[in-house]
């Protein structure tokens, strides 16, 4: 066989065993943003800072298509970072963040907080490291440091991996949702960081 046709081969099959492991290792969710309106939780969108008064209260649900990773941070007006739940999620099982019977409390004083998403195939090394020994529901020490991670991780993903954003429901997977629940689809990268921003 000529060499360089077998070199040419080769290389094809090496692309496409690559190819089969990148495509192997996305991870697709969906993720909605659920509201307390006093009676039920309402759904709404989070592409633009949502609106909020002090001593509402919110949670999330997260339903990813296969298992994945998933951390997800609250940063309160003051700066301080608390840990609302790090661990492996399971194929096609949508969870409730901060957890059933729990919300995200937005109290006082008035300003910007922010939640992070974070969803990957593979637990992102350099912000585990950053919440190492820390519980559900308790706060980072470090947090400035682990929000320059998250900043770092953030400016090195590209958006050209993921797929356009796509429009769904949550109801029904959940009990407690809503069949009218909106939520977003993610679908075609390996790691997503997603900050949903309040403003009170």
């Amino acid at each position: 066989m000529d060499k360089k046709f077998f070199i040419s081969i080769a290389m094809m099959l090496l692309g496409t065993t690559v190819f089969a492991q990148n495509k192997n290792n996305t991870v697709s969710w969906k993720l909605s943003f659920n509201v307390w309106n006093g009676t039920e939780y309402e759904s709404t969108g989070f592409k633009t800072p949502v609106k909020m008064n002090n001593d509402d209260s919110c949670q999330l649900v997260i339903e990813p298509q296969s298992s994945c990773s998933c951390v997800v941070l609250f940063e309160n007006t003051l700066g301080k970072i608390q840990l609302l739940k790090n661990s492996s999620l399971a194929a096609k099982k949508a969870v409730i963040v901060p957890g059933r019977g729990t919300d995200i409390e937005i109290e006082a004083p008035s300003g910007t907080e922010k939640i992070y998403v974070l969803v990957s195939a593979a637990p992102a090394e350099k912000i585990q490291k950053k919440i190492a020994g820390v519980k559900d529901g308790e706060c980072v020490a470090d947090a400035k440091g682990l929000k320059d991670e998250l900043l770092s991780l953030k400016s090195s993903l590209s958006s050209l991996a993921e797929l356009p954003e796509k429009p769904t429901t949550m109801g029904g997977t959940v009990r407690g949702t809503s069949p009218k629940d909106t939520a977003v689809e993610y679908d075609g990268a390996s790691t997503y960081l997603k900050t949903i921003t309040i403003k009170h």
